[in-house]
């Protein structure tokens, strides 16, 4: 009995961690790093090499690569079930992108710019230079947009949130869906 409790509260504190630390996306495009990572919990990178991609991800300390545009072979079975499906209801379809829509909105509101580092170039000099006080206009505390003539592009971007704001806004949103369908319905 004790040793049950003992799993379930360290599995309710690997849970509650995971909700608590940080989910960073990182783009780097001078060093070609591109990441997602859960600290300490799992990693994925994307690794380019020539035209091949490799997602690498890592679970608690488990490696292991995967190779998202490799050829596949297609069984028949599956084209044929594939053919076979219906498509839904048109009413059905609006809500799910509506409720879809406002999901990631209310998302992308939950994450912050902890850096922003990104150089412009348009290759139009008269473009350039209209852009140039918006720029500077733009650029504050860790948020640095140049524009340049040099023809060179590059982006560094760190953004941040944790796991329990996006999981609060997926539950509110569903709610808020749902009591509107069951409202509109009596």
């Amino acid at each position: 009995m004790i040793t049950l409790l003992i799993i379930i509260a360290a599995f309710f504190l690997v849970f509650s961690g995971a909700l608590l630390v940080p989910l960073q996306l990182e783009l780097n495009s001078e060093e070609e790093r591109y990441r997602v990572r859960l600290f300490g919990y799992t990693s994925a990178r994307l690794i380019t090499k020539g035209t091949e991609w490799m997602i690498r991800i890592r679970v608690l300390f488990v490696p292991f690569s995967y190779y998202p545009f490799r050829h596949r072979k297609k069984t028949d079975d599956n084209l044929e079930q594939k053919k076979n499906k219906t498509g839904s209801a048109g009413r059905r379809r609006r809500m799910v992108l509506r409720t879809g829509l406002a999901l990631i909105k209310k998302l992308l509101g939950s994450f912050s710019v902890k850096k922003l580092i990104a150089e412009i170039d348009t290759g139009d000099y008269p473009l350039n230079a209209q852009l140039f006080p918006l720029a500077q206009a733009i650029s504050t505390d860790g948020k640095e947009v140049t524009i340049n003539f040099k023809n060179k592009n590059s982006i560094d971007l760190l953004i941040e949130t944790r796991l329990y704001k996006i999981l609060w806004i997926a539950v509110k949103t569903f709610l808020i869906n749902k009591n509107q369908k069951s409202w509109k319905t009596k």
